[in-house]
Formats: structure tokens, C-alpha cells, sequence
């Protein structure tokens, strides 16, 4: 079904990123108010829209803690508006009254919102149709970061409603959030709990998406656009759990986690859906395409879903193309139902209970002896900076981990207690460094991995004699850190010097 469209408006992580030179940084205290001040540190001016107002692109707002009862507008300014102390300690409260931020300005992805709770948002007014409960984004791409969005509602997109732009929603927590059918007799609202796109693009990394309802479709995530308009969706890194498709009077429920109809490009790389809920069918990922819709999901976990018995309650494909490989998904092959769509079962792929630590209590880390656990494609290369849902290094050991988490410590290994980098050297020939890490002291049999500052790694094995070796061809000239974690958990670090 696809939402009515409306020329209308619109719709952190990295707390220590600086402003630009030459720019401004506003301070906010809501603590000084009434008194406005002028927005130096000694006198902060107490509302975060006076700041916006007053600010130019390249300027920083740094917001002191305390509670906002504000609807903020940026204004098509790219600025960044980011909290001293995070999210549980400075909120943006929406007060029932609209969405707690909007971008409708063209703003880019220089526009960040970086670390505050949002709460209370209802949504901005679209054509009778209120969009976005927290966050309401429309022709623009700015970078949601950080944040906690709870207890929002609005008829899409209970959380984040996006529309026309291509925006960063990166590193949030987006939970408890609802979106409504607010037209009960009509049926044409309430998709989308936590996040809805509409003829948009949008890019998802590292997020937590749980305990989010939509009334009728996608209690995770939502997505639709016009048949032929070419949008991207990238998904990656995110855990995807417990959120729920209602339905209403036989209409909706469809789609507990990830509902995407349309004809969009769709990756879906190192994610964890499992245990949301849908009375009708599928209830993981529905790809429902127009004859042109391409996805790919790798290196995920699709299980543990639940939907009416016989629905293919993990992965439904509908006249589309679908590539699935090195994934766990319950049922293997069959837990994907296929309606007129190409679906190419690639290799790797699993059906395996995951190894949760303790899925009854939502923690959905992998055990150290999950079977997942460098399960995910071998030739998998992280993206520059790239971490799992929780920070860490997306591969540690011999490959990236299927799912969210990458697990750190190797399944019952034990410490020597004397684990050592015992030398680093660094010789050149023909022209090329070639750097030698040697290990000593370990436990024979132990997994271990050497890191260069660079970025660059190999893994390998502890020897019976307890060393290990990790050889680097081309190391960078100059001089370096090499850090070596073993699969107990034991790490060390020594420099080295290449010519």
C-alpha cells in the first residue's frame, strides 16, 4: 500500500567530533532559564531554537544537561546539535505537541542530532496524517546519532518517519514506540513502530530496534516507495528484536521486524532479527517488490520469528531478485517463502540455534561457543571503522561473526597468564616493509589476531611450543602500535618501527 504523497516538510557514538574551523560553538543550559543569555559558555542561552536560530553551517550547539520541552527545527542549516553528557542525561521532550526535531530544509548529512533521549513526540501534521513521532525528516539527509528514542507515536514512523532524503540513523536506541492507525475505518496508517521510509533512501548502522509496535505493518521497520523511482536501503550492523505488527480487522499485520515493499536496492549485512511477532505471515523480513526489487542479506541472523504456522515466518520474497549467504536462518531454505521472486541460496548459509547468551532477558550476544562464531564470510573486509552493535571490531578472529555481535573471547580457551608480543621487526626488500609480530607465552591451541594501528590484521594459532607468528607484507613506513588479543582474552601491545 502506498502513503498518499504531500508536498510537506521534512521529516550520537562520536560525542568527541570538534567543530569546523573557523566555526561557532552555542552553548544551551536549561537550567539558566528564563534568563536567555547569549550563548557563550558563561552565559548559555536556555532553549536549544534559540541556538539554531542563531546558528550558521559548520557551527556546533552543545547542549548542558537538563530537559528540553522544545519542537526543534533546523532550519536547512547543517549544524551540529549534540549533548555535553548524553542521552539519559539531556532530553528533548516533545510535550505531545509534534515531533521533537524536523528536517524539511534540504539539510545534509553535516546536519547532526547527536545524543539526547526523545520523547513525547506526536508526530508532524502531513495531510491529516501525523509523520514521525520523534524525528520527522522530508526532502533532506541529515545524521541521526546516538540517541534514545522512546515513547514517541505517530501514524508513520512511531520513532523516525523519513521522506524523499537519504539520512544517517546510526548508533540509537529506538524502542517503545508506536505507530497508529489513525484513520480506523480507512486502514491506510499505522506501519512502521519504529522507523518509516517512504520514497526515500536511508542508511542503518548499529542501531537497537526493539519493543516497537505498528498497528498495521512493520513493527520495525516500514518502507514503501512510487514503483519507479530507484531508492537504496542500507541496513548493517543493527539488533532487531521483539517489535510487533498488530493488524487491525484482518488488515496489516504483516511483518514483525523489516517490511520493505517497492522496487529498492536492499543490503542487509551482519544483522540480528529475531523474536518479533506478526498474527499473519511472515514476521522477520518481507521483501514485496514490484518485478525489480535486488537484495542481498549476509552474514545475519534471521530466527527464532513467529507468525501464523506455515506463513514462512522468517523471509517472504515477492517478485524480486534475493541473495542469501553465509546467514543463520531457521528453517534454512524453507524458512523462505518464495512468491514469484529469484531466490539464490548462496553459500555458508546456516540453520542453527544461535547461541544467544540469554534470549529470555534480551541479551542477544553470541556465546563463545555459538556456531556463528566465524561463521560469516571469510573474505568479508570491515568498512574503515566499522564495529559491531556494541563497538567492537566487526572481525576479531579468523572471519566476521554471523549477526550483530562479534564475539571476543574463543570458546573455552584459558589464559596462560604470561601472553607477550616477545619481539616486532621490520625489514624492507625491493622496496616492500615486511613487519614480523612474534607471540610467546600462550596456551597451545589458542586463536589469537595482531592488529597494526593502520587498521591492517591477520589471525593464526598458538603452536604447542606457545608462540605464535603473524607476518604483514607492505606495513606502512613508519613507526606503529602492534596489538595482539588471544582468543582467551588476554591482549598485548609493542610498538615497531618500518622503514
Amino acid at each position: 500500500m502506498f502513503r498518499k504523497q504531500a508536498g510537506w516538510m521534512f521529516i550520537a557514538a562520536a560525542l568527541l567530533s570538534l567543530p569546523a574551523a573557523g566555526a561557532d560553538t552555542f552553548y544551551v543550559d536549561a537550567g539558566t532559564c528564563p534568563d536567555e543569555g547569549d550563548g557563550s559558555e558563561g552565559h548559555p542561552f536556555c532553549r536549544i531554537q534559540r541556538a539554531i536560530d542563531l546558528a550558521t553551517d559548520g557551527d556546533t550547539i552543545l547542549v548542558l544537561p537538563g530537559t528540553y520541552r522544545e519542537n526543534l527545527d533546523f532550519l536547512g542549516k547543517d549544524i551540529t546539535v549534540r549533548s555535553a553528557d548524553g542521552p539519559e542525561a539531556t532530553v528533548i521532550d516533545a510535550g505531545f505537541n509534534s515531533s521533537a526535531v524536523i528536517f524539511h530544509t534540504g539539510e545534509g548529512r553535516d546536519a547532526v542530532l547527536e545524543g539526547f533521549t526523545l520523547t513525547n513526540g506526536t508526530g508532524f501534521s502531513n495531510n491529516s496524517l501525523d509523520v514521525g513521532g520523534a524525528i520527522s525528516i522530508n526532502s533532506a539527509s541529515p545524521t541521526i546519532r546516538g540517541n534514545i528514542i522512546t515513547n514517541n507515536e505517530a501514524a508513520f514512523g512511531g520513532g523516525i518517519d523519513t521522506e524523499r532524503g537519504n539520512p544517517l540513523i546510526e548508533n540509537n536506541i529506538i524502542t517503545g514506540n508506536i505507530a497508529f492507525d489513525q484513520h480506523l475505518l480507512l486502514h491506510i496508517s499505522g506501519d512502521g513502530g519504529a522507523i518509516s521510509i517512504f520514497n526515500s533512501s536511508a542508511v542503518l548502522i548499529g542501531n537497537r530496534i526493539y519493543a516497537n509496535t505498528a498497528h498495521h505493518n512493520g513493527g520495525g521497520i516500514w518502507s514503501d516507495e512510487a514503483p519507479n523511482d530507484p531508492f537504496t536501503l542500507m541496513f548493517r550492523n543493527n539488533l532487531i528484536y521483539r517489535n510487533e505488527a498488530l493488524g487491525r480487522d484482518g488488515f496489516g499485520g504483516l511483518t514483525g521486524g523489516i517490511h520493505i515493499e517497492g522496487n529498492p536496492e536492499v543490503t542487509i549485512s551482519g544483522c540480528t532479527i529475531t523474536r518479533n511477532i506478526a498474527p499473519y505471515t511472515v514476521d522477520g523480513v518481507m521483501l514485496s517488490g514490484e518485478g525489480r526489487l535486488v537484495a542481498a542479506i549476509e552474514n545475519s541472523i534471521i530466527y527464532g520469528n513467529s507468525a501464523n504456522p506455515g506463513q514462512g515466518r522468517e523471509v517472504y520474497l515477492r517478485r524480486g531478485t534475493l541473495d542469501v549467504r553465509y546467514c543463520d536462518v531457521e528453517g534454512a531454505q524453507t524458512g523462505v517463502t518464495n512468491n514469484n521472486g529469484t531466490l539464490n541460496w548462496g553459500a555458508g548459509n546456516l540453520d542453527a540455534d544461535p547461541g544467544f547468551a540469554d534470549p529470555e532477558a534480551d541479551d542477544y550476544h553470541l556465546d563463545d561457543c555459538s556456531p556463528l562464531v566465524d561463521a560469516g564470510d571469510p573474505a568479508f573486509t570491515p568498512l574503515s571503522g566499522e564495529t559491531d552493535v556494541d563497538g567492537d571490531d566487526r572481525v576479531i578472529f579468523a572471519a566476521i561473526d554471523i549477526g550483530a555481535d562479534e564475539v571476543a573471547t574463543a570458546c573455552g580457551g584459558d589464559c596462560a597468564g604470561s601472553e607477550r608480543i616477545s619481539a616486532t621487526r621490520c625489514r624492507q626488500k625491493n622496496g616492500v616493509n615486511k613487519l614480523v609480530v612474534k607471540l610467546a607465552g600462550g596456551v597451545p591451541g589458542d586463536t589469537f589476531v595482531v592488529r597494526l594501528s593502520g587498521g591492517e590484521r591477520q589471525s593464526g594459532t598458538v603452536r604447542d611450543t606457545g608462540k605464535g607468528k603473524a607476518k604483514f607484507r607492505g606495513a606502512p613506513s613508519g613507526a606503529g602500535d602492534a596489538t595482539a588479543t588471544w582468543g582467551c582474552g588476554a591482549t598485548d601491545t609493542k610498538g615497531y618501527d618500518c622503514p
